[in-house]
């Protein structure tokens, strides 16, 4: 029996001591420019953002003041959301539009549909048959035409992501 107790003592005791440990998610980019979200440490000398979980989980409270350690949400920044414009060369709206991408430091790429028929496809696809360009994909948020706003606004609908453990 002393023996049981010791031992349930001595876990009590490791877990109040090692969870504030991993209480913390850290966010950094590797060498590759690549986003990392870990519970452990970056490399010494690299810069991250630390958050406690309790701060930074989701909609996962229910009600006991408890949050999964599964399931933590974090901002992204504009260069980790994938953007991709259908374009043309002539289209002048299509070229504010590049220039409005560059000037947030977002992630886009750019398909000529002129000039590549699997891209017009594609566009014609997602664009359910209707014409027009600039046709602008925020990870599944369709734009057709430019607008800053519109643009600024499926950024933000895609900035949050929720890192899975």
């Amino acid at each position: 029996m002393q023996t049981a107790r010791r031992i349930f003592f001595a876990c009590l005791f490791l877990t109040s001591v090692t969870f504030p440990i991993y209480s913390q998610v850290y966010k950094w980019r590797d060498k590759d420019g690549n986003l990392v979200v870990s519970m452990s440490p970056p490399p010494p000398g690299v810069k991250s953002e630390k958050q406690n979980v309790s701060q930074a989980a989701n909609s996962n409270n229910d009600g006991t003041g408890k949050h999964s350690i599964q399931d933590v949400e974090l901002a992204r920044e504009n260069r980790d959301i994938k953007v991709i414009m259908y374009m043309t060369d002539w289209c002048p709206y299509c070229r504010k539009a590049a220039k409005f991408l560059d000037s947030i430091g977002a992630n886009w790429t750019q398909y000529d549909i002129e000039k590549d028929s699997d891209k017009n496809e594609e566009y014609l696809a997602k664009g359910k048959g209707e014409t027009g360009v600039p046709l602008i994909d925020v990870e599944g948020i369709l734009l057709r035409g430019f607008s800053e706003a519109g643009i600024k606004e499926a950024l933000n609908k895609r900035r949050h992501v929720a890192a899975r453990y």
